[in-house]
């Protein structure tokens, strides 16, 4: 099976996790939807080649930013990406539920930083 799966980031990257792995890859440093941003910006095509069982996840930088009511310390991308590994083998509705609760419980009765957005799609065995 040929499957793959394209990839271009506008700074934001996106994680795939097989086999316990976690692999971060890199959106390019351009931005888009602004002003300056550059219309004629050729951005790079990560190709992955996929494999039953993996998880991947794009996401906004909101939820690592969350600083927590304690000591105002952000959730941070070390934590988020931890967070992701324990709950890769649940089923995604489950996972949903945990970054919620995981998010809400570290966030406590501190606002909102920023907005949180986290896509996660997988592909089965």
């Amino acid at each position: 099976d040929n499957a793959q799966l394209i990839f271009a980031g506008a700074k934001l990257p996106l994680l795939h996790i097989y086999d316990d792995e976690i692999i971060v890859v890199k959106g390019d440093r351009q931005s888009i939807g602004y002003k300056r941003s550059d219309l004629e910006f050729e951005f790079t095509n990560h190709i992955i080649n996929i494999k039953g069982g993996m998880s991947f996840y794009m996401f906004s930088d909101g939820f690592a930013d969350q600083l927590d009511e304690k000591d105002e310390r952000r959730f941070g991308n070390r934590r988020f990406k931890n967070l992701l590994k324990e709950v890769m083998h649940l089923p995604f509705e489950k996972r949903r539920e945990i970054l919620l609760d995981a998010f809400h419980t570290y966030k406590g009765t501190n606002e909102m930083q920023d907005d949180v957005t986290v896509v996660g799609f997988g592909f089965g065995k």
